[in-house]
Formats: structure tokens, C-alpha cells, sequence
């Protein structure tokens, strides 16, 4: 196979007629530019240049070189602009996940790409654990508390979390007046049932493990919404994903001050080395958006 870089240079003579012009366009001596023209002849065995004191000749071995490596030196050159241009533009397929329980990110994506016309992007909904590496995932968006990782996380926003019921719940059950009450209500649990069930709430004396149960347990937060409004019992949700509730009084907040500390949502990307315009685009679109 012939050296690239040998064949660049000697397209660069042809093309500035000179070894003394060539040798300024590339920023390299003259006689490393003539000493690697001479390697490609050795490597051919041929000669391609006739050199004169005043002036270069091509051979006709030269002029067929030339004729085919022109091209190729003219699509390397177009490969390397296209290259520089994504790394200063948004373009290309992003590949992103993230939880069901997080919606807006579809309206997010499609804002995205109204911004960014050359942008495409694939929308995985899961609650599995997605490995961005393994997977070929360029963002995952994830709530709470993170695993330690090699991969980067930008905290996009903390959500906070409040305890809610059915007007209909309270009137039959009473509303508690404490956080050491709610052991005594029906409560609808997020996750797998476990007899150890139990939120991390504010307490009198700051954060405390408070004991609950319920008959109902849920691993979708929009299900757990509507069994609170149904009057299943009291669920403690993101405050955003309920607003809608409250306002039209499906839900009151109960026990305002012991909601818990807040959830926080990341972007996860895995690396800082060679981030697209598009996926560091994205991060920030997704940080300024839910600040």
C-alpha cells in the first residue's frame, strides 16, 4: 500500500509546480518534500518526476499517478471538512434513553430537532438499566441517587417531591397530622411490595425512615397518580407530575414541609473525551429547559 502522506505531497508538487512552493504550502523543508517524493518512486520503481533546474516534468508514470491521486487527495480533503464541520455544528443521529416515567422528554426531543434541522434522534423509553457503552447510547436521562460510574453526569434539575391525597381518602380516613401518622393510612407504594416499605420523609428532628403499607404497589408514577386520585391512598410524587391534580382538586397536598429531599435528574454521557456538537447541544438544551 502506498504512504498516503507520500502521495499527498507529491499531488501538493505537481500542484504548486514546485518543490521549493510545495515545501510552503505544506510547512515542511524542501528536502523532506524531495526525500519523500523519492520514497514513492523507490516504492513504485519508477520515476514520476523529470526535475530541471527550472522547472518540474511529469513522467507518464507521474501523470498517472497524478490523475488518480487527485481524487483521492480531493475527497480525503472534502472527509476532513465534513469531519471539522460536525465537530462545530449539531448534526447527526443521537441515540438517547430514558425512564417511562419521564414524558416530557419526547416534547423535549422535538424542540430539540425544530432547533437543530441536521440532528436526528432515537427515543428509547425503558425503566431497564441501559448501558450507554454496550448499547451505543450517546445521553441517558436518570433520576435519584447515581451508581459510581466512569460515565459523566450533569445534574439537569432536582424535583421536588410532595405527599398527596383524594379529598374523598382524607374525608374517610382522616388526614394526618405528623409523619409518624402515616404509618396508620393506606399508602401507595412505588416499587415492588416489601413488607419493609417504608419513605424517607422530614420528621420533627430532620430526616427519618417512616414505615408504610398499602394494598396497592406500582412502578409507574402516572399509575401511582391515578391511584392516589382514585382514593387508594396517599403517594408522595414529583410536584410538576401532579400540578394538574391539585389545580383541578383530585389531590390535596398533605403534611407540606415533609416531603422529603429532592430527586435529582441527570444526563448521563460516557465520556468528556470527543462529545458531538450535537450531544453536548442536547445536554445543555435539556439543563436550560429544566432549570
Amino acid at each position: 500500500m502506498l504512504d498516503l502522506n507520500d502521495l499527498l505531497i507529491f499531488t501538493q508538487v505537481v500542484e504548486s509546480g514546485s518543490f521549493t512552493a510545495a515545501a510552503e504550502v505544506l510547512g515542511s523543508p524542501k528536502s523532506t518534500v524531495s526525500r519523500r517524493v523519492s520514497s514513492l518512486e523507490a516504492q513504485l520503481g519508477t520515476r514520476l518526476l523529470q526535475r530541471t533546474t527550472r522547472k518540474l516534468n511529469l513522467t507518464d508514470a507521474g501523470r498517472t499517478l497524478h490523475a488518480r491521486s487527485a481524487h483521492i487527495m480531493s475527497d480525503l480533503r472534502d472527509a476532513e471538512s465534513a469531519v471539522t464541520k460536525m465537530r462545530a455544528e449539531p448534526v447527526g443521529r443521537l441515540r438517547i434513553t430514558a425512564p417511562v416515567e419521564f414524558p416530557a422528554i419526547a416534547r423535549l426531543a422535538t424542540d430539540f430537532l425544530s432547533l437543530h434541522p441536521k440532528v436526528q434522534i432515537d427515543l428509547d423509553l425503558t425503566n431497564r438499566y441501559v448501558d450507554l457503552v454496550e448499547e451505543g447510547f450517546d445521553v441517558a436521562v436518570r433520576a435519584g441517587v447515581l451508581s459510581d460510574s466512569t460515565m459523566v453526569a450533569t445534574k439537569l434539575r432536582e424535583a421536588r417531591r410532595v405527599l398527596v391525597a383524594s379529598p374523598a381518602y382524607l374525608d374517610s380516613n382522616g388526614t394526618p397530622q405528623s409523619v409518624e401518622e402515616l404509618a396508620n393510612h393506606d399508602c401507595v407504594i412505588f416499587g415492588p411490595w416489601s413488607p419493609k416499605a417504608g419513605w424517607t420523609l422530614y420528621g420533627p428532628n430532620g430526616l427519618m425512615k417512616v414505615p408504610i403499607k398499602g394494598r396497592l404497589s406500582v412502578n409507574h408514577l402516572d399509575a401511582a397518580r391515578h391511584a392516589a386520585a382514585a382514593g387508594f391512598g396517599i403517594a408522595i410524587l414529583p410536584v410538576d407530575w401532579i400540578a394538574g391534580d391539585i389545580a383541578a382538586g383530585r389531590l390535596k397536598t398533605i403534611l407540606p414541609e415533609a416531603g422529603g429531599p429532592p430527586r435529582p435528574l441527570w444526563a448521563i454521557t460516557p465520556s468528556r473525551k470527543h462529545v458531538s456538537p450535537a450531544v453536548r447541544a442536547f445536554v445543555d438544551f435539556l439543563k436550560t429547559q429544566l432549570a
